[in-house]
């Protein structure tokens, strides 16, 4: 249940978009502007796109269909030439064991009609095994380039990188007319420093603009490798965006997330199911945070490497934010009419944290008729530490609805009731673990987002 729609401050974004749960769905309009490990932004050529003036005169990647004839390109040199219907470039690089790679391609028509180019990279062994691939960016549809693959190359050895239409890719006939693209081969940044821990970090950046995609990448060298990197931000009470790279095929690697902050206590948790789809930290209390990144499949070695991307919201964004001290004196739930096409829907949105043990956060609602009530909720779907329970009660105190964490999903009230018109209550509190203490996080990590709907008829 995010606040509106955000638009890239650089560029002119496309949004891209990810779920959290059913009814906190965030879209973004963000921008990659190709930023490294320490947060600075390389230039971009302005040459023209289908300048070859770096590579061997002789050679056109037209006649590089296949890795006998691949057009040699080395590291952070632009090439590029038109692509039209189904052809397939293809482009040698020679890679060291553990170096990790990124492959840019830029089109020239960034149209939105059916037969604009839609490039696909893939990335292979000389055998033919796949590395990595990317049909737009690790973290979605960005508004610099067509597409942007991330990966290591997991041998010291030559590898492929093949340029071709996203239709022809899927097997289907491509209607793309000539159209020229450029692409490069760059590597990016370093991985952090061993040995390193939460107070001595192996690596850091700030982040500067918002709705950019920064990346960083990482190797576990070893078992149970675990690397720190601090991150600066430029303001606090945003939303800091957390993906990992899913495409990176020669890596067995499967990277999670702790955040600490500058206290050093754990304020977020993101694990490899949820961050391929990206996980959102919720209004940040500070401005320097230690991601501590690991591997939960085990093992290590130079084939052992991810990317982590990180994006930064505007201040404030979000929903409202509750009032402390709410536990007595409710919020009130500002409940808006959403017009659907059957009945009567009225939502209200906030966003809170439960700072304590003895914190409740309570939201007040009316009711003009009677109505289904609904709680959206989400905690550990973003990566908040809160185990929390939900309640609903009435106009005299009573209980009519409950729920609570289970199993790892957060609580949900689905279409409680019908109750009568009247005054409601929906209450947020952290479950305790039997001896006075919470069974999850409280304080920054106690954060959240609910949605309260009051309807006609079920959802």
């Amino acid at each position: 249940m995010a606040g509106p729609g955000l638009h890239a401050t650089e560029g002119q974004g496309k949004p891209f978009s990810y779920t959290t749960t059913m009814l906190l769905l965030v879209h973004f309009l963000a921008c990659e502007p190709g930023v490294n490990q320490t947060g600075s932004t390389p230039s971009e050529s302005d040459a023209d796109t289908d300048s070859d003036a770096d590579a061997d005169a002789d050679a056109d990647p037209d006649d590089a269909d296949d890795f006998a004839t691949a057009w040699d390109l080395p590291f952070d040199t632009e090439s590029g030439d038109a692509i039209e219907g189904d052809d397939i470039d293809i482009y040698k690089v020679t890679g060291t064991a553990g170096q990790q790679f990124r492959v840019q391609v830029i089109n020239s028509d960034e149209g939105e009609a059916e037969d604009s180019l839609d490039t696909v990279v893939q990335v292979f062994e000389a055998n033919g095994t796949r590395i990595a691939w990317e049909d737009e960016h690790p973290a979605g549809e960005v508004s610099t380039y067509d597409s942007v693959c991330f990966g290591f190359f997991p041998s010291t050895a030559e590898y492929y990188v093949q340029v071709q239409d996203r239709r022809s890719y899927e097997g289907s006939e491509s209607p793309v007319s000539s159209t020229d693209y450029t692409v490069q081969i760059l590597s990016p940044g370093s991985i952090p420093a061993e040995d390193d821990s939460l107070l001595s970090v192996g690596g850091s950046f700030d982040i500067e603009n918002t709705y950019s995609w920064y990346s960083f990448p990482l190797l576990f060298e070893e078992e149970a490798d675990v690397d720190f990197v601090s991150v600066g931000l430029p303001y606090d009470d945003a939303a800091v965006v957390l993906v990992a790279n899913e495409h990176v095929e020669s890596s067995p690697a499967q990277p999670y997330i702790d955040v600490y902050n500058q206290d050093a206590e754990q304020v977020f948790h993101a694990d490899p199911a949820w961050l391929g789809e990206g996980r959102q930290m919720l209004s940040t209390l500070g401005t320097s945070y230690v991601l501590a990144v690991g591997n939960s499949a085990g093992g290590g070695g130079e084939a052992y490497g991810a990317w982590i991307f990180v994006l930064i919201t505007e201040e404030g964004y979000g929903n409202d934010r509750e009032t402390e001290p709410n536990d007595e004196v409710a919020d009130d739930l500002d409940m808006v009419d959403q017009e659907p096409s059957a009945g009567s829907w009225y939502a209200g949105y906030a966003e809170g944290r439960v700072e304590s043990t003895a914190d409740v956060d309570a939201y007040a609602l009316g009711t003009g008729d009677e109505a289904y009530l609904s709680v959206a909720f989400g905690a550990l779907s973003y990566g908040s530490l809160l185990v929390a329970g939900l309640d609903i009660t009435d106009e005299s105190g009573t209980v009519i609805a409950t729920a609570s964490s289970v199993g790892g999903d957060d609580p949900q009230i689905e279409n409680a009731g019908p109750f009568p018109a009247g005054s409601y209550t929906v209450t947020v509190r952290a479950l305790d673990d039997g001896s006075g203490g919470t069974l999850g996080g409280v304080g920054e990590g106690g954060a959240y987002r609910l949605g309260v709907h009051a309807t006609s008829v079920p959802m």
